[in-house]
């Protein structure tokens, strides 16, 4: 084995670096540079979805709707990716790296997580379409009370 510095150089040269945009390395897409515009899309489509959001609160370069639109904005992708995957040629398809070896694609263990960091994060902030109908409920029951109190006079103390 040659020692350092005996004059035996790496014959060849490392590769060029990829061209700014180039994605021929990438897979799924999650954790790249595709992540901020659609996020950002995800988060304008949030505020203006739900007006009880509070931008003091809830907004900003770390708020919690910019965390939900992130995680939203990595299952969209990861999900385009799986549904390009069927390719029954090669054993592979939208669940399975191989399907022989019963092998599912490594990326399903964080989309797991980012949906599970979505389904929490619309509960926080009552995007959810359950939250939102017990939050529409619970409105519609103080409405109703209200209105009561109105009619009836208010309860004793």
């Amino acid at each position: 084995m040659p020692s350092p510095g005996s004059g035996i150089a790496n014959v060849q040269p490392p590769p060029a670096a990829a061209e700014p945009g180039n994605t021929r390395a990438m897979t799924h897409g999650a954790q790249s540079q595709l992540v901020e515009p659609l996020a950002a899309a995800i988060e304008r489509e949030t505020w203006d979805s739900n007006p009880h959001l509070d931008r003091q609160r809830h907004g900003g370069p770390g708020g919690g709707v910019c965390r939900y639109a992130r995680a939203r904005a990595r299952v969209s992708l990861v999900y385009a990716w799986l549904d390009s995957r069927s390719d029954f040629d090669s054993g592979a398809d939208e669940v399975f790296s191989d399907r022989e070896k019963g092998e599912t694609w490594a990326v399903f263990e964080r989309l797991e997580k980012w949906e599970r960091q979505c389904d929490a994060a619309e509960a926080h902030l009552a995007i959810a379409p359950l939250t939102r109908a017990r939050l529409g409920m619970l409105t519609a029951e103080a409405f109703d009370l209200a209105k009561h109190w109105q009619e009836e006079g208010q309860p004793d103390a």
